[in-house]
């Protein structure tokens, strides 16, 4: 943990088979994003690059920071020709001068950001007036991901709660104060198959952050539960099923 950052360096290892979206979902996202990036741009928890490098790959000028060195390591080991520049930094303390970026992405960070409006703060700082910041958070769904991950939630209760922002209402409410224009990109909805056994042991296994500040016996015993739980309600635990989750991202256009 740095300035309120959660850091990512144990899932360094794991983290992409965890949070990517499906080949279909990124090639309608990337381009809905394009269309909105105008001139150098910074992603904060770039992590190992599921955002950044696509971006890059449609010519954006991406410079990306993250307190993972672990993460970055991962993301320079996908990218060697170096086509977003890294910077090994906190998002509530960025090492730029005011007004460097035409505009910025938080993509599924601010949630890990005790401290959440002050990495807003640093920004709106660095981003130019009449900028856009893109963010993303936790969307809705049906099926078995979204399913259990409830079912975890309750079970363990107040300690599963993420540090950070974890709503996009909570950001629209702090940057209208700016006197930002919000606006709503196109929604997508990620389709894939889920085997209910398998993410039940991802999160066991630790793989997901809100795992992280709990004991694992605590962890161990959420998991049993949500196990007989899935089993009454999907049987067998190995056989996929039809997940669906949306992905939401706003633009925020500064004055």
């Amino acid at each position: 943990m740095t300035g309120g950052s959660l850091s990512f360096d144990r899932a360094a290892e794991f983290y992409d088979q965890t949070r990517a979206l499906t080949p279909e979902t990124m090639e309608q996202l990337v381009p809905n994003l394009v269309k909105e990036l105008r001139g150098p741009t910074l992603e904060i928890g770039v992590g190992t690059g599921r955002i950044a490098l696509p971006l890059a790959a449609a010519a954006v000028d991406v410079t990306g920071i993250d307190i993972s060195a672990a993460m970055l390591d991962k993301l320079r080991q996908k990218d060697p020709d170096r086509t977003v520049s890294l910077a090994l930094a906190d998002a509530c303390d960025l090492p730029f001068a005011a007004d460097t970026f035409s505009a910025a992405v938080a993509a599924h960070v601010l949630h890990l950001i005790t401290d959440w409006r002050k990495a807003l703060t640093e920004l709106i700082r660095v981003v130019r007036p009449h900028g856009t910041i893109l963010i993303n958070l936790h969307g809705e769904g049906s099926g078995p991901w979204v399913a259990i991950w409830a079912k975890m939630q309750e079970i363990l209760g107040d300690k599963a709660l993420r540090p950070g922002a974890d709503r996009l209402a909570s950001v629209d409410e702090e940057l209208e104060a700016t006197a930002a224009r919000i606006r709503e990109l196109p929604p997508l909805i990620d389709r894939r198959l889920v085997v209910p056994g398998e993410f039940i042991d991802m999160v066991e296994r630790g793989w997901y952050s809100f795992t992280w500040s709990l004991p694992d016996e605590d962890v161990r015993a959420a998991s049993a539960e949500v196990r007989e739980w899935a089993r009454e309600r999907y049987g067998s635990l190995d056989r996929p099923v039809e997940n669906e989750y949306e992905v939401v991202w706003r633009a925020y256009d500064l004055p």
